[in-house]
């Protein structure tokens, strides 16, 4: 069982009521988490916003289900359960739905890739659409990093260059329409997956 007392759960809930406030989510707020695992980033995140769906495939949902008990006992009703695949699921929701979309499902450059392009339509104009792992890995070529694991910076970089900011290892990105990256995505023209 997930320990709250933790200082490991004490430094996570730190790191995300501190993205929250850098990007204005609120109790007013809808967010989408996708790839929520055992639900301790849904916990934090559904203490501050108002709903927030989770999408993922929980191939082991027992921790994520204890974790929710634990929730709904502060505020009740407020998180969503998902199953299903990411590239999936996104069909399920309308563009311009969410104040923000939180990716930490797979961490190899194609499914972060995709998760991006499909998942970045879903945010509201002024909204963001960020994530989770946002750590430099400078032990492989651009070649090699194509299907391993943790390529998330890479990915990032790759598609927004340096109009990036990071709250830790947590990253998150403004949509505007002014953006040329953002604008490149919502066209669905930006990279071939």
């Amino acid at each position: 069982m997930l320990d709250f007392n933790s200082n490991d759960y004490k430094y996570r809930y730190n790191e995300v009521t501190q993205l929250c406030k850098e990007i204005g989510l609120n109790e007013d707020s809808i967010m989408i988490e996708v790839g929520s695992y055992n639900g301790v980033s849904a916990c934090i995140f559904g203490s501050i916003v108002k709903t927030v769906y989770c999408v993922d495939i929980f191939n082991s949902s027992y921790e994520f289900d204890q974790v929710m008990e634990y929730n709904n006992s502060l505020k009740p009703d407020n998180i969503v359960k998902l199953v299903g695949r990411s590239d999936d699921m996104y069909k399920h929701f309308c563009n311009e739905y969410a104040d923000f979309v939180y990716i930490d499902a797979d961490h190899n450059y194609s499914n972060t890739m995709k998760d991006i392009l499909h998942w970045t339509p879903k945010v509201k104009i002024g909204g963001h659409i960020g994530g989770h792992d946002y750590i430099r890995n400078e032990t492989r070529d651009r070649e090699s990093r194509m299907y391993s694991q943790g390529d998330v910076f890479e990915v990032i970089h790759d598609i927004f260059n340096d109009e990036v900011g990071n709250v830790n290892i947590d990253w998150f990105v403004k949509k505007d329409i002014n953006n040329k990256y953002i604008q490149k995505i919502c066209s669905k023209s930006i990279f071939q997956y």
